[in-house]
């Protein structure tokens, strides 16, 4: 995914953390932020969590930015077409940034084509998800 994206582009990753153990959901982190040195964790449901990485930006957001979609004539009223009327809703999302999640994961093996097990077939115990946030 990386390796297709253009200077500045952005890609997300869909993490559905309720079908997921502790260490399956710290073992996909840790393999995107290995490929992915800007990365954020954000909520995308009360289950599930997104995870996005950058290639070449390395740079916060200014206050600026993050509002800007909302003032554009294509993008604000996509955004709010997604139901999302302010920038507060969407910053509401927001989990963790790379250097937190680097924290979290500085442990964990991680997920990779070379090991593809590290998941298993069995339900987790969803209660015991917790990054420590």
């Amino acid at each position: 995914m990386a390796g297709r994206l253009n200077q500045g582009g952005i890609a997300t990753y869909w993490l559905p953390v309720s079908h997921l153990t502790a260490p399956e959901a710290k073992a996909i982190v840790r393999g995107f932020c290995n490929v992915f040195a800007d990365a954020s964790l954000w909520a995308a449901s009360p289950v599930s969590w997104m995870l996005v990485g950058t290639k070449g930006l390395n740079r916060k957001a200014s206050a600026g930015d993050f509002i800007r979609p909302w003032s554009d004539p294509v993008a604000g009223p996509k955004m709010r077409d997604l139901g999302f009327v302010s920038p507060g809703q969407m910053g509401s999302l927001f989990i963790a940034d790379g250097e937190r999640l680097r924290r979290w994961i500085a442990d964990a093996p991680p997920l990779a084509d070379n090991f593809p097990k590290r998941l298993s077939d069995n339900l987790p115990d969803t209660g015991a998800l917790d990054p420590g946030f």
